[in-house]
C-alpha cells in the first residue's frame, strides 16, 4: 500500500515572556518570515534539518529576536564570552 505524501508543516517559536507593544508587529512578521523560509525548503522537497536550520538562521538574522551568539548583551551593552 502506497501512502500519500504528508503535507509539510513547520512551527516557529519567537520567544517567551511579555513582548513590548512596539515589538509585537515586527515579531509576528519575523515569525512568519522564518516559518515561510523553512516551509519553502520542505515544500520544494528539502529535508527537515535544512528547513529548521533555515528558519533558525532567519530568526538569528532578525534583530527583533534575542537569538544567536552575542544577542543578549550584558548590562553595559557588551557581549559576554562563555568561559
Amino acid at each position: 500500500m502506497v501512502r500519500p505524501m504528508q503535507k509539510p508543516v513547520i512551527a516557529v517559536h519567537g520567544g517567551a515572556g511579555i513582548w513590548q507593544t512596539e515589538r509585537k508587529t515586527a515579531g509576528l512578521a519575523g515569525i512568519k518570515e522564518a516559518a515561510q523560509a523553512g516551509f519553502n525548503i520542505l515544500r520544494d522537497g528539502g529535508n527537515a534539518l535544512d528547513a529548521v536550520e533555515t528558519a533558525v538562521i532567519e530568526m538569528e538574522n532578525n534583530e527583533v529576536f534575542n537569538a544567536g551568539y552575542g544577542s543578549a548583551l550584558t548590562i553595559d551593552k557588551r557581549i559576554e564570552k562563555p568561559p
